[in-house]
């Protein structure tokens, strides 16, 4: 086996691994996969294939290799790759009506990722629709505060527009299924 996989060439080495021999063709997979369910409205299948992709980790990626310029962009690439499929599976469970059992999720990721807007989002959304109204708006003035001290900048529109829905309970924060 080795020899398939592995090709010298004058004083180079070539690699050739078969698709489907690494967790990583098979993590890409799994989120095509979803993504597809997402496109035909099968957002309980789709949670499946992220969690799938998700439950493929195991700590950070290329976490024993000496990195170099490309392996830290690959490292880099495939750390957004996870956090933003998490993001869309939060997102695919908050439709479902799952709300109360993405808070403990939410609440660890925006701790770990105190700028990512979107996860604030989310989080306030699933603290409104399970009854937190207050702990939802308590979540955008620590954003607010931690961005103007640390960004200068105010939260986007989008979350400014979610904080008034939820000061005005908004029927389309409302789940529509």
């Amino acid at each position: 086996m080795s020899k398939k996989v592995l090709e010298t060439s004058g004083t180079s080495y070539r690699l050739d691994i078969p698709a489907g021999s690494l967790d990583l063709h098979e993590y890409r997979l799994s989120l095509a996969r979803a993504e597809a369910a997402v496109t035909a409205g099968m957002d309980r299948e789709a949670v499946q294939l992220w969690e799938h992709a998700e439950g493929l980790w195991r700590g950070d990626a290329i976490a024993d290799v000496e990195h170099g310029p490309l392996l830290r962009a690959e490292a880099a690439s495939l750390r957004q790759s996870r956090l933003s499929a998490e993001e869309r599976r939060i997102d695919a469970q908050l439709r479902l009506g799952l709300h109360h059992s993405s808070l403990a999720e939410l609440a660890g990721l925006v701790q770990a990722h105190p700028f990512e807007e979107g996860l604030h989002a989310k989080f306030m959304l699933a603290l409104y629709r399970s009854g937190h109204r207050g702990r939802a708006l308590q979540v955008y003035h620590d954003l607010r505060k931690s961005m103007v001290r640390e960004l200068g900048v105010e939260p986007s529109p989008t979350v400014q527009r979610l904080l008034q829905e939820i000061l005005t309970s908004d029927i389309s924060l409302e789940l529509t299924r």
